[in-house]
């Protein structure tokens, strides 16, 4: 189901996905996506599992590139350009990548975000940028004086901001963030939260949550994505697309409403 997004027409642009389908081993994933994600915005995807969130996130990009028997049709443009056009490092460096589980290499904090700049080329200095990425998550202050320390010493919370300043050493002008929060505690959650709400005015930020009052807390656009049975098989679409309270409080579509209405009610028991 695609139909008209209600999004400002004052937004910029910078990723477009045109007719966008994904299989694997010829099992439809996703199909027909159309959509824009705009500058420092932050864009929040909602659906039940296996609706294809995570399948659209990792075609930014081009993760899906590395998944044996899959295969995409259609066209994603970065700044109007294809992004199959760039080289695969320019566009992960471009187009940062923050998974699920915080993932810190087994090494020190320093080494965490230096590695990712030498393997790069950067022949600054890298003990600024080090330092300005761990600032920019708030973890300077608590790792300061042990950042020969193993990353893996860090609580949970610090690994994952320490990941997100891996991924803005290299200053990328996009961040996906597949589902950031899911291991987290709350405390942790909050603070990953505030800094997306900071991150924004720097950077263009997508982010796949099931937590429905995460995405109406940090998002400024929501899409929400469905499942669709489609000659036996289930297939995800993007239902609606629209501003985080439209999506929230006057969704246009029935589906959406009724995704939003349920699931709000169950974030209201289990929160």
């Amino acid at each position: 189901m695609q139909t008209d997004f209600e999004i400002p027409t004052t937004l910029e642009a910078i990723l477009r996905v045109q007719q966008l389908s994904v299989s694997y081993n010829s099992i439809a994933a996703i199909q027909g996506i159309n959509m824009e994600i705009y500058k420092n915005q932050v864009t929040g995807f909602i659906g039940p599992s296996g609706c294809g969130k995570t399948t659209l996130l990792r075609c930014f990009n081009r993760i899906n590139d590395l998944v044996k028997n899959a295969k995409i049709t259609g066209k994603i443009t970065f700044y109007d350009r294809d992004i199959q056009e760039f080289n695969l490092i320019e566009v992960r460096r471009r187009i940062g990548m923050v998974f699920q589980k915080p993932n810190p290499f087994p090494k020190s904090i320093y080494e965490n975000i230096a590695l990712g700049l030498r393997v790069n080329g950067y022949r600054g200095n890298i003990d600024e940028l080090v330092e300005d990425a761990l600032r920019q998550t708030t973890l300077w202050d608590e790792v300061k004086d042990r950042l020969n320390k193993n990353a893996m010493t860090l609580s949970g919370g610090q690994q994952q901001r320490l990941c997100i300043a891996r991924a803005l050493a290299l200053q990328p002008e996009v961040i996906l963030m597949d589902e950031p929060c899911s291991a987290l505690d709350p405390v942790s959650t909050l603070r990953i939260e505030e800094l997306i709400q900071k991150l924004k005015k720097h950077y263009t930020i997508v982010i796949v949550t099931h937590n429905l009052q995460q995405a109406s807390r940090v998002s400024d656009l929501v899409a929400f994505f469905n499942i669709k049975i489609e000659k036996g098989s289930r297939v995800g679409e993007l239902v609606e697309y629209a501003s985080a309270p439209s999506i929230f409080l006057n969704p246009k579509q029935k589906t959406t409403s009724e995704y939003v209405g349920t699931y709000s009610r169950i974030d209201s028991i289990t929160n």
